[in-house]
């Protein structure tokens, strides 16, 4: 597939696949509910379980779930700067108390057209910024301390265009949307009844036909919880090329925004955000279960090829910070960078770290499985010869309470 060239070319690309990223990001939520009242529909209304009879489930419950994920949701979104606000514990602030924040921020909301945000600081080390809310006349721009003592003003211009850019095509609510629906999705993981445990084992023994309902829920809200996590990171991803590039736009300096993603790479982590909360800064993880951006090489490499060599030939060249520790890229890198974009890999960096298989089980659960299996076969010995007996052992219908 070709790469899309120009910063408006990034711009249609993105917003389209965002789209349908987000579409089959909403589905995970009806994929994991079904999961959850997978065993208990099995054994009280068999019917309209999604194991047996899918059409009954999705006539019958699925409904009932998508209303009231719905009303949960508008409540999350609903207090969502105030949940923010609290979290990472920002106060709002204008001229009088940041000037140099208020005079580099107001020409450039002046030049996107954009209502006069909320700003916002941070009391932290940590270089970061971002912007949330729900809609244009309700937005907040959030820096840290330690991002203005950092940058410059050419930088940090850069950076706030960045964040307006979220701003005018309504990253924030997007953004926003994505994080509250995977913390969902993240809790119902946590007290999922139907990952494998000990318990599970000594209820496997006693009632075998409950087994494969377990380990394929088991799996299925592994699964479902795994995309999320993976369409997060791709629509995160996408926008923040698309932010990269309006900035670059707006500042005629896109050597200045790769000056401030090198500068932030290392130190962005504030102490005081949440796991959800990653996706809406500037900087964030590129790996694990919380990815949430793309690597600072893909950023540049992307302001390379809309922008050409002014990235590297300027004042705030990254070029200029190379040699510093921790540094990500040096100078034959970058030069490469203007050729090709390194792989996205999505599931691999989400992947990575992860201590449960494609099962979705830890060591503990995925022993225990193991043990379960062994301990049917010995009590089950007699049937081992005889296939039609052994699966019928474990036919889900025998779940259903009489």
């Amino acid at each position: 597939m070709a790469q899309p060239t120009g910063l408006y070319g990034w711009i249609e690309s993105n917003d389209g696949r965002s789209i349908g990223l987000f579409c089959a990001f909403l589905l995970t939520v009806q994929v994991l509910m079904a999961v959850l009242l997978l065993l208990p529909l099995a054994m009280f209304d068999i019917h309209h379980s999604p194991l047996i009879s899918p059409l009954g489930y999705l006539a019958r419950y699925a409904p009932l779930v998508l209303i009231a994920s719905a009303l949960w949701f508008g409540l999350q979104m609903l207090w969502h700067i105030e949940t923010v606000k609290k979290a990472v514990g920002f106060h709002f602030v204008d001229s009088r108390d940041e000037a140099r924040l208020c005079r580099v921020i107001e020409p450039l909301i002046i030049a996107m057209g954009l209502p006069v945000p909320f700003v916002g600081v941070i009391e932290s080390r940590a270089r970061n910024a971002f912007a949330c809310g729900v809609g244009h006349k309700k937005a907040v721009v959030v820096v840290t301390r330690g991002l203005l003592h950092a940058l410059d003003e050419d930088e940090l211009a850069a950076v706030l265009a960045h964040e307006l850019s979220h701003i005018k095509h309504g990253d924030i609510r997007l953004m926003a949307a994505a994080n509250v629906l995977l913390g969902g999705l993240t809790t119902m993981q946590r007290y999922n009844p139907m990952r494998f445990t000990l318990l599970h084992m000594i209820i496997a023994v006693a009632v075998p036909a409950v087994l494969p309902v377990i380990v394929v829920a088991g799996f299925v809200s592994h699964l479902a919880l795994r995309a999320g996590q993976v369409l997060r990171l791709l629509i995160a991803s996408s926008r923040e090329f698309i932010a990269d590039a309006e900035a670059a736009d707006l500042t005629r300096n896109p050597a200045a925004l790769a000056s401030a993603l090198v500068k932030v790479e290392h130190d962005y982590r504030i102490a005081t955000a949440r796991e959800e909360d990653d996706a809406m800064m500037i900087a964030g993880d590129s790996d694990g279960e919380g990815a949430t951006h793309p690597t600072v090489a893909q950023r540049i490499a992307a302001l390379a090829r809309t922008t050409g060599s002014m990235v590297f030939n300027a004042p705030h060249s990254p070029h200029r910070i190379f040699g510093r520790a921790g540094n990500s890229l040096d100078e034959a890198e970058a030069a490469a960078l203007t050729h090709s974009l390194p792989p996205t890999r999505a599931l691999a960096r989400v992947r990575r770290a992860s201590n449960t298989n494609w099962l979705g089980l830890d060591p503990l659960g995925t022993w225990a499985l193991a043990g379960t299996i062994v301990l049917l076969l010995v009590l089950n010995g007699r049937n081992i010869h005889d296939l039609s007996s052994l699966l019928a052992l474990f036919d889900p219908r025998h779940t259903r309470l009489r």
